[in-house]
């Protein structure tokens, strides 16, 4: 067993073998600094700041300049206080706390799968960590919003609304924010197919929110229309249609198929055409996973109406940029 090293000098050690060696620091974790304060709003946290040197382009700035700390209290630490002023973006003691509680369980949120985080505390992790340059973490929260809240993958897309008005909201107003464009078209469309939309954020005094109210209104209105032009069956016209009845004569599944079609568009308050009325995208989902087929309705027919509704969820997806005023976001 090697001796015991004097943990105040670390000059010598003994090594295995019983020669003398010099001891040296590490190139990568030998850490110098201090503890200092770092206020915000009215909560003070005592942190290391070679961590957060390391970690944000903000504290970075701010620690490499002398006598830029904004007090020092009367144990001799340094006070740094996080104002608002000069950021851009608020940040509050929760989103400043959201963010230092990753860096503490770095391993939790960065590898874990199965647990991830409440979408509110990755929006304040996001805030914080773009406000202050921690750019490892803005990345982490983003790729997190992007890939289990608000993908632009229409195969993650379910027939029932997967958020709340509230959090659709939130994610809104975080994207404009912060400047992640790329879950602001899933969170508008989470908020506009909802049947409580209006219940929701046009009464909120949220600038960003207000901003859009014209333009989410009119996006709801045209999915509304676009649905209603779907009220009755309409077989589309495909390449391969040799197996398909209606190219007999006559044509003598096509008014069974029809009429199917019209009772499960049309049959009560659980018909699709109420359920999906501003949102065509999930409706024709709906439609596209019924099992149609009967002895009395053609084989064929399914198969291009199938066809024609996946394609039709495509062309509404990507015309959504449009009517949510997308393609004039940079």
């Amino acid at each position: 067993m090697p001796a015991r090293t004097d943990q105040s000098s670390f000059s010598t050690a003994v090594c295995d073998d019983g020669d003398d060696s010099t001891v040296i620091a590490h190139e990568r974790h030998w850490y110098d600094g201090e503890m200092i304060i770092v206020q915000v709003e009215n909560t003070s946290f005592k942190l290391h700041d070679s961590r957060l040197a390391k970690e944000s382009k903000w504290f970075r700035e701010k620690l490499s300049l002398k006598g830029s700390e904004d007090a020092i209290n009367s144990d001799g630490c340094k006070i740094y206080v996080v104002g608002q002023a000069n950021l851009g973006i608020v940040v509050t003691k929760r989103s400043f706390a959201a963010l230092v509680d990753a860096m503490e369980d770095a391993i939790k949120y960065m590898l874990s799968e199965d647990s991830i985080p409440r979408h509110g505390v990755i929006c304040d992790i996001l805030y914080a960590a773009t406000a202050l340059g921690f750019t490892r973490y803005r990345a982490w929260a983003v790729s997190r919003l992007e890939k289990h809240y608000w993908s632009s993958d229409l195969k993650t897309l379910r027939t029932q609304p997967s958020w709340t008005v509230e959090i659709c909201e939130r994610a809104i107003v975080t994207s404009r924010e912060c400047n992640v464009p790329s879950i602001l078209k899933r969170a508008l469309y989470e908020l506009v197919r909802r049947p409580d939309y209006w219940k929701g954020g046009l009464d909120d005094p949220n600038e960003v929110l207000q901003s859009l109210e014209i333009t989410l209104a009119g996006a709801r209105l045209k999915l509304a229309q676009e649905w209603s032009s779907r009220a009755s069956l309409v077989i589309p016209t495909l390449a391969e249609d040799s197996l398909c009845c209606k190219y007999l004569e006559p044509a003598p599944h096509e008014s069974a198929f029809g009429h199917a079609y019209t009772s499960y568009m049309h049959h009560g308050p659980k018909g699709l055409f109420r359920q999906y009325l501003f949102d065509p995208i999930a409706g024709l989902l709906a439609l596209s996973k019924k099992q149609w087929e009967t002895p009395q309705i053609c084989k064929g027919c399914v198969k291009k109406a199938q066809a024609g509704w996946i394609a039709d969820r495509q062309k509404l997806w990507d015309r959504l940029d449009e009517w949510l005023g997308l393609e004039t976001v940079s």
